[in-house]
């Protein structure tokens, strides 16, 4: 089992208790509150050889050998694509030619500052393709309120995207005669959805980061109709972020750094949200054939959920743990 943490590291877990390192782009010895620096991955994927692919949130697209540990880049995130930077490249996919289809979430902010993104709700986000025979990565698809989580269909005939924003999943046609459409795949869901993942049967695992509860709502859903307040709010944190720097600047100190940081995190806004967690299973059609839920809130936030042997894994950036359920 491999996952990315948030200093950086990209590990492994052996018999789901040893946790060795495997590669980091950044800096150990940088604090948690400099993320840029200390590198950010989120999205892992292997090919049919065994080479790990992954983004980084901050630097771009890897793989890696897992034994050897050796590193190429595949796409640096401070090369623009249509003269705009990938500024949070979040989830990928491996197709069996090794093209790589991965979402950037935002050409506007930085992971750091995703709490605009949300009080924004516009449609910065993308999907990026690597093309393994020309080297060259261009845009599919534009025009994404946040696009998250990446999934190719059984025969790689179309893509599932996460938007997350709009509480929905968008299916992109990579062949036959839709090749180039998108069209929505499920709509309407309870909560944001993440990283969506094969369940091995023709049909997918679909987590909600943010579920909505029954009986109320999500932030999302109480501000999205109020683009003033949301507006007020950005600009509210805007200010006092730059208040914070500037007497950062004056006086140093690592508390100071953690406001900063803390301030336009997409962690501030996650922690604002109830702990309900909840993921769904759907099938080829986009039929939700099962739900999963954890009103107590034990596992919340579930950005993926892996099905492996008779067991489900669920992760999240927003816990310290890896969950794991038997079915």
């Amino acid at each position: 089992m491999y996952t990315g943490l948030h200093n950086g590291w990209i590990v492994r877990f052996k018999e789901e208790k040893v946790m060795e390192p495997i590669i980091t782009l950044g800096n150990s010895n940088y604090e948690y509150w400099d993320e840029e620096l200390l590198g950010r991955p989120l999205g892992l994927r292997f090919d049919k050889s065994g080479t790990l692919y992954f983004t980084d949130a901050y630097n771009g697209l890897f793989k890696v050998n897992v034994t050897s540990k050796s590193l190429t880049t595949l796409y640096q995130s401070s090369q623009t694509i249509d003269g705009k930077r990938a500024l949070i490249l979040n989830d990928l996919d491996v197709s069996t030619t090794g093209d790589v289809y991965f979402s950037d979430s935002s050409t506007k902010f930085q992971l750091k500052d995703a709490i605009y993104e949300f009080l924004e709700l516009a449609a910065n986000g993308r999907i990026l393709q690597y093309n393994a025979k020309t080297n060259t990565t261009t845009t599919l698809v534009n025009g994404i309120a946040f696009a998250n989580g990446i999934q190719l269909s059984p025969n790689e005939d179309y893509l599932l995207i996460s938007e997350t924003f709009r509480k929905r999943i968008l299916k992109h046609y990579l062949n036959g005669p839709k090749k180039g459409e998108t069209e929505t795949f499920l709509d309407n869901l309870p909560g944001s959805p993440d990283n969506i993942r094969s369940n091995g049967r023709g049909g997918y695992w679909i987590p909600l980061c943010i579920a909505s509860p029954p009986t109320n709502k999500t932030t999302a859903a109480l501000l999205g109709p109020y683009a003033y307040i949301r507006k007020i709010m950005g600009r509210t944190i805007y200010v006092t972020r730059s208040i914070l720097q500037y007497l950062d600047y004056l006086v140093p100190l690592d508390y100071t750094k953690i406001l900063i940081y803390n301030i336009a995190h997409m962690r501030t806004y996650i922690n604002m949200e109830s702990k309900f967690g909840m993921v769904i299973e759907v099938n080829g059609n986009g039929e939700i054939i099962r739900s999963l839920q954890a009103p107590d809130g034990f596992v919340s936030h579930i950005s993926q959920v892996t099905e492996h042997g008779n067991n489900l894994y669920f992760g999240s950036p927003w816990n310290g743990y890896i969950a794991k359920l038997a079915l």
